[in-house]
């Protein structure tokens, strides 16, 4: 292991860390009970398919010599915080409103690692990163329609 990460190993650092915040806040938003039955739906379905694809990434890092990152749990934690202002204060439809934009920045995140020279297996789990963001923000966009 290596105390300073190349390109490689901080791309998929932060695409881990953040990552496994938004898991954190979209649990949290689910055990504050905030959210309506087919956005809880949506989150655990999201969340379950992350963790999974999550564990792809940890594992390319670990093949790298890095060890996987955890991530900000205060960030989390105030995110959270302030989904469930939000939540109080606005509609559902507000709340599903920050949670696309927090995934598009975490989709960001990834599609700028996808510019590096990555191995095809490498280059396919981060092809399946954005596809599963892409789809569910698609689905968070259709849900806000409907709150």
């Amino acid at each position: 292991m290596s105390i300073l990460r190349d390109e490689y190993g901080a791309a998929l650092a932060g695409i881990h860390a953040h990552g496994l915040e938004l898991i954190e806040r979209y649990q949290d938003l689910i055990d504050q009970e905030v959210v309506s039955a087919p956005t809880e739906s949506l989150l655990r379905r999201a969340i379950e398919a992350r963790t999974a694809m999550l564990g792809r990434v940890e594992a390319m890092e670990r093949a790298r010599g890095e060890l996987p990152q955890a991530g900000n749990q205060e960030r989390a934690l105030l995110k959270a915080i302030s989904d469930w202002v939000q939540s109080r204060v606005n509609s559902e439809a507000t709340l599903v409103q920050r949670l696309m934009e927090a995934e598009a920045q975490w989709r960001s995140e990834v599609n700028e690692a996808a510019d590096l020279d990555w191995s095809d297996d490498e280059q396919d789990v981060l092809s399946q990163l954005v596809i599963h963001s892409d789809r569910f923000v698609e689905e968070l966009r259709f849900l806000q329609s409907s709150l």
